[in-house]
């Protein structure tokens, strides 16, 4: 994959979030490798698209959240290696927005997919929002 298609993977990736809850798990579904582990901070790690699909349920489920919005910041490719700086902004169903979260996400591509993930962030909004994980 080159650098300029690496960008476009996880570009089209991070902006399907806006599609809601389902339209998070196809993206899952679909890029994640079944042994991809994404690590958020503060949260504990989860392996594969369906412990991904979990995470993001408890978080809408409790937070009251419909949707992410995430407006990419800065981007920076070394594939196999995508560093992506955006802000998360977490929306109810009406559109209202209950945060912004500003993360710097790290994606290890393999085979056309995601392989591992990490965001960094500062959890406390989230956590607050979240009484089984605050």
């Amino acid at each position: 994959m080159a650098k300029d298609e690496a960008a476009a993977f996880i570009r089209a990736f991070v902006e399907s979030w806006g599609g809601g809850f389902d339209a998070i798990v196809q993206a899952l579904q679909q890029n994640l490798t079944e042994d991809c582990v994404w690590k958020n901070s503060g949260l504990p790690d989860v392996v594969g698209p369906e412990q991904a699909i979990a995470l993001e349920r408890a978080a809408f489920d409790e937070a009251g959240v419909d949707a992410i919005k995430s407006e990419i910041v800065s981007m920076a490719v070394d594939y196999p290696y995508v560093a992506v700086e955006r802000l998360d902004h977490l929306l109810r169903v009406d559109g209202s927005l209950i945060a912004t979260m500003p993360v710097m996400g790290m994606f290890r591509l393999a085979g056309g997919k995601i392989a591992a993930w990490s965001d960094y962030t500062d959890p406390t909004p989230l956590a607050k929002l979240m009484p089984s994980h605050g």
